[in-house]
This record gives C-alpha cells, structure tokens and sequence, in this order.
C-alpha cells in the first residue's frame, strides 16, 4: 500500500502564496486525510438530524464542501482530480451562471447544467481564480450559492418547446425536467475548489465570498517537496484515501450535540465562526461516530485565522 506524504514539513522557505507567509496555518497530514475523507463520505449521506436542549428538531446539510488553498506547483489540480477518481464529478477550469444551470442556444439544443453533470460526485473548480471584489463573476456566485442552499433551481428558457423529464436511475430524488422551457433541477453536489488565492489572509472579499467561505472548509495544502518527489516516483499519495461506511439517514444523539455545541461555546470565536462551525463539527461527528478533538481544534484554529 502506498503511503501519504508529509505536508510542510521541510518546506518553510517556499511556505508563502499569494503573498502571504502560511506557516501558520499548516495542518497535520493526519487531519488533512480525515478532512478529505470525511468529505468523500459525506456525499452518501442524505440527512443528518438531532435534538436541541428544547427538544426540537435540527436538520443539517451532511455535504462538507472544501476550498483547497496552495502556491503553484503544489499538486493541488493533481488531488482534486485524485478525488473525482475515488467519488465522480467533473473538473472545470471556468464557470459562468448559465453553465451552471445550463444552455440554451437559438436552434434549441440544450446543453446540461453543470450541476446536473456533477450529481451525486464533486463540481471541482480548477484553478478557481475569482475576481475578489468589484468583478463581474459574482453572477455565477449568487447562483452557486442559492443552489447549496437546497441543491435544487429553477432557470427559464426563450425557447418554450422543450419537454423532457429525466430521472437519476441510481438516485432518484436527483430529477431534471423541463416543462415548455422552465427548467427545474435537484440533485446533491459536493463543491471542491482549488486555489492559489489565500483565502484566510484576504479580507477584500465581497459578501458574496464570504457568503461561500463560511459554507465551506478551507484548508492549506503545501506538500513537502520530499513529498513532491515521492509522488513523483511514484511511492507515495498525498494523503491516505479511506472509504468510510455511512449511513444514509444519521441521528446525532441530543448528548453528543450538546457536547459539539458546548465545546465550541467553550472556545474563542466570532459568532459567525460559532454558528457555522457547529454545523461542520455535526458533520463530522456523522461520518466518524466519535469526538476527534484533535481535529476540532486544528479546525477551529484554521477558522479563527479569518477572524
């Protein structure tokens, strides 16, 4: 079997990108793997509920989208595509609304949404460079984030002829119909992204970043370059793929959500750090089945750098 390579570790004179110095936020090679497979797993997962101190019940999104942050060079294309090989989905390297949601041309020939394509496996932006503020990108953001909110959008077409219902044969809650050039669309996709923008130390970003941001993890990949080299030859993975078992209906007991919620209550965050991060610490309760504090802290750690 091959073994995952260290992260940073003998790398501190090249631990910058986009201008900013990163040591501070490495992680352990150990939390990165439990990070990547806990997201793999959790796109198996359809609902994750609980029970709050009131007795009423929370239903959360199982899906941990991630953001992948690195220097050039650092193999992050190579891992994220190592990724759709294990789960499914697609690669992109450019993204607008429509081909998102899908087009349209004058003759009525309709390409697929890019959401559709990715269903039930991982939309990947490649290289995702976005314009920070004052861009004309945020179009596709606005789009991207109302689909994760519900996994489902409705788009509609000048061209009003179109009919068609199509439905996922190995999921058939994913369903895509058109009905006289209204389109409507659901199906569950996990969001990958990797970058060369430095996501903690950039505060220019526009709401709509941060709108995304807080729906996702983002973690520092810098490989060792014994890593690199190891990779290379072919003896080693970046990190250290484990298929991890789920249930597709999960129920986190009231105690073990209370125990979440009192643990990060009991740490130093900003309340939209709070909020979000005891959705991401359920989830990952879901997929493991036990407190990993360890991983919580490094985790908490890497969100308070953003403040």
């Amino acid at each position: 079997m091959k073994n995952y390579g260290e992260i940073g570790e003998e790398n501190k004179t090249i631990q910058h990108y986009d201008g900013v110095d990163c040591t501070s936020y490495e992680i352990s090679p150990e939390n990165f793997s439990k990070i990547l497979n806990a997201s793999l797993a959790s796109l198996n997962i359809h609902t994750i509920t609980t029970l709050n101190e009131a007795d009423e019940k929370i239903i959360f999104d199982p899906l941990i989208h991630l953001i992948i942050g690195g220097q050039p060079g650092s193999f992050k294309s190579t891992l994220t595509r190592n990724l759709i090989k294990i789960a499914g989905g697609i690669n992109i390297s450019s993204v607008t609304a429509a081909s998102l949601m899908g087009v349209m041309d004058k003759e009525g020939n309709f390409t697929e949404p890019l959401f559709w394509q990715a269903r039930d496996g991982i939309l990947c932006f490649d290289d995702w460079s976005p314009i920070l503020k004052g861009g004309t990108d945020t179009k596709y953001m606005d789009s991207l984030l109302k689909f994760l909110e519900d996994y489902a959008f409705t788009k509609k077409f000048v061209w009003k002829n179109q009919s068609f219902k199509i439905v996922d044969e190995k999921n058939k809650s994913n369903m895509m119909v058109m009905e006289k050039g209204l389109l409507n669309v659901h199906c569950k996709v996990l969001l990958i992204a990797n970058t060369m923008r430095n996501f903690i130390k950039k505060k220019e970003v526009s709401v709509t970043y941060e709108a995304l941001l807080s729906r996702c993890l983002f973690i520092h990949f810098n490989p060792a370059r014994s890593a690199v080299r190891s990779y290379i030859d072919g003896k080693t993975q970046f990190f250290r793929y484990k298929k991890i078992k789920v249930a597709k209906e999960i129920k986190v007991s009231k105690k073990d959500y209370k125990v979440i919620v009192d643990y990060i209550f009991s740490r130093d965050m900003s309340l939209a750090n709070t909020t979000r991060t005891i959705g991401l610490f359920v989830r990952f309760y879901a997929v493991y089945g036990f407190h990993d504090y360890d991983l919580y802290d490094e985790i908490i750690r890497i969100r308070n750098l953003r403040g």
